[in-house]
């Protein structure tokens, strides 16, 4: 993770503050499953400084431990962040083929007993001597009737597997952020990822 231009450098003082503030949320065993997948060389050798058994590390802080590798809390911030998120990726990704599976069987069809004449085939119409049965016009005597399965399911379907054209991203959501709706899975990691960031700078302000 090469430094951006636009990094943020911290104050000495703040920058001890915000690392603190860090190893009080997150554990030094977090950390270092996050520098694990990462390919960045200066969170590789944070990574080999956390696991040197000799006396100047092992009782070392994060400050100091990230200050010898050079990186800064907001860029741990960061990368600690953007594993969450291949997490969250992750945990839902697994959950895709139950998803879809439901997503088929409510698209599907079914038979379901008539709601007219329950099942019956027939309905009595009229009172007393007048009474007369005729045949259920809605099953037309079967005593059921087939429900379509929910269009919109169907779609999501023909276009999952690539039967028709995809009107937009795949995951979808109709859910409302004070009015904005959130179009796609990828704008929600976005805003979640906004969000984060936000909290990192509450956290350096905080500490100023």
């Amino acid at each position: 993770m090469p430094r951006a231009k636009n990094s943020r450098k911290l104050p000495v003082l703040q920058e001890k503050a915000v690392m603190k503030r860090i190893e009080s949320v997150i554990t030094r065993e977090e950390l270092m499953g996050v520098l694990e997948t990462t390919d960045d060389q200066r969170a590789r050798k944070l990574l080999e400084l956390f696991t040197d058994p000799g006396p100047s590390h092992v009782n070392a802080s994060l400050f100091t431990l990230a200050h010898r590798a050079g990186l800064t809390a907001p860029e741990l911030i960061t990368l600690f962040r953007k594993h969450q998120i291949d997490l969250g990726a992750i945990r839902v990704a697994r959950h895709i083929p139950d998803i879809m599976e439901d997503t088929a069987v409510d698209a599907r069809s079914e038979t379901v007993e008539c709601w007219v004449c329950d099942g019956d085939g027939k309905i009595t119409k009229g009172k007393g001597k007048a009474r007369f049965t005729v045949v259920c016009a809605e099953c037309q005597g079967k005593g059921e009737v087939r429900v379509r399965g929910d269009i919109e399911n169907r779609k999501l379907i023909w276009e999952s597997t690539g039967l028709i054209n995809r009107r937009g991203p795949l995951a979808t959501t109709n859910i409302n952020f004070g009015g904005a709706p959130i179009e796609s899975f990828e704008a929600l990691v976005g805003k979640a990822g906004e969000i984060i960031d936000a909290f990192a700078q509450e956290v350096s302000d905080d500490s100023a």
